[in-house]
């Protein structure tokens, strides 16, 4: 079965990120049709110092941001 990779920026609740692997199982589950019990999501939390757009942090464009 699929396993599907999110990489996403760090500071969700473990609410928000269980959430979110929810609505990718079922919409993988639904397009594949497919058991949703056999799709596996990862999460992997990157640092917001750590993931860069543009040539610069998401850390570094929050803070000029506010």
């Amino acid at each position: 079965m699929p396993i599907i990779h999110i990489e996403i920026a760090q500071g969700r609740t473990p609410t928000e990120l269980a959430d979110l692997a929810g609505s990718v199982s079922r919409a993988a589950a639904d397009a594949l049709s497919v058991p949703e019990a056999g799709i596996r999501v990862l999460v992997a939390e990157v640092d917001p110092t750590l993931w860069f757009s543009g040539g610069q942090s998401l850390a570094a464009k929050k803070q000029s941001a506010a």
